[in-house]
């Protein structure tokens, strides 16, 4: 199973409603296709200037197979996070990329902002059409767990301070990367996983303790966590220090230090991927200072695995 922004519980509870569709619903993919001269320009540029991973492939959907469709329409307001979106068109998997807001009237796009967003739309595109042979890349999923959980401790440890109870901090650690592969990239709740997921910790915690603790607060029939609200609120029942975590205030928090185009990654993997590897093409679409400086060698090892399953 695809996990799609509509498996995102942060999206069906805090952003999906009427506005949105209302939006979705004024786009037509014909008439709103940037100038064909326009994008010819662009990618022009592109081809010149741009090295980075999975280059030719993007030129290839953009240019050939003519199934990535750039748009740009004042009247459709879409926010940062959903720029990016599957649909079935003419009969085959296509990825709508929403331009509008970084087009100048001139009509270029910066270089490095365009290939943030060409990215983007690759990295949907292959976790719509490969999610098997993505998710199965043991290299990409494990540095992208640590990345993760660090990003996300870096949240609780600012809201809390938990980074002052080493043990502690320890199973956080380990129950955000094991709720990143287990919810997030659909993985099975199973010894490998777990023991993925202990990369993520200071290794001075032996994994069968912070197992027990694990089953304690989840219990020992798979149900892994919930979503990520209900995740949250068992931290806030079971962990000493995080009694008054809240899953607004993280959210908020995680805005606040990453960039608001980053909300829908705290619970959705294509949205993760699209945050941390942004940064590594210096393409401005968030807070890429703040993300690298809390998991720099994380996320230039997952995207690194990235490239090699392209």
């Amino acid at each position: 199973m695809v996990a799609s922004l509509k498996d995102s519980a942060i999206f069906k509870k805090l952003v999906a409603g009427p506005a949105i569709d209302n939006n979705l619903n004024k786009i037509n993919i014909v008439r709103d296709q940037i100038d064909p001269d326009i994008l010819k320009q662009n990618m022009f540029i592109f081809s010149k200037r741009v090295t980075s991973a999975g280059k030719a492939i993007i030129m290839e959907h953009v240019n050939k197979d003519k199934d990535f469709y750039l748009i740009s329409n004042k009247n459709v307001k879409l926010p940062s996070y959903v720029n990016f979106l599957p649909l079935n068109y003419n009969g085959h998997v296509s990825i709508l990329i929403n331009v509008t807001d970084i087009l100048k009237g001139n009509g270029e796009i910066y270089p490095k902002t365009f290939l943030g967003y060409l990215q983007n739309g690759l990295i949907t595109y292959e976790l719509t059409t490969e999610w098997n042979k993505c998710m199965s890349s043991t290299e990409l999923v494990r540095h992208s767990s640590i990345a993760y959980s660090r990003l996300l401790c870096r949240v609780l440890d600012k809201l809390y301070g938990v980074s002052l109870y080493k043990s502690w901090y320890d199973y956080i650690s380990f129950a955000t990367a094991k709720f990143f592969l287990v919810n997030m990239c659909e993985r099975g709740d199973t010894r490998v996983t777990e023991s993925i997921a202990y990369n993520a910790t200071s290794g001075e915690t032996p994994l069968d303790q912070l197992k027990e603790v694990d089953e304690k607060i989840n219990g020992s029939n798979g149900n892994s966590y919930g979503d990520i609200f209900e995740f949250c609120d068992r931290l806030s029942k079971n962990i000493p220090y995080l009694e008054k975590l809240q899953i607004r205030s993280v959210i908020e928090s995680w805005v606040r230090l990453y960039g608001e185009s980053t909300i829908l990654a705290i619970d959705n993997v294509g949205a993760f991927l699209q945050m941390i590897f942004s940064t590594q093409v210096n393409a401005e679409l968030n807070n890429e200072y703040r993300i690298n400086d809390t998991a720099d060698n994380a996320i230039k090892k997952a995207f690194l695995a990235w490239a090699h399953i392209l």
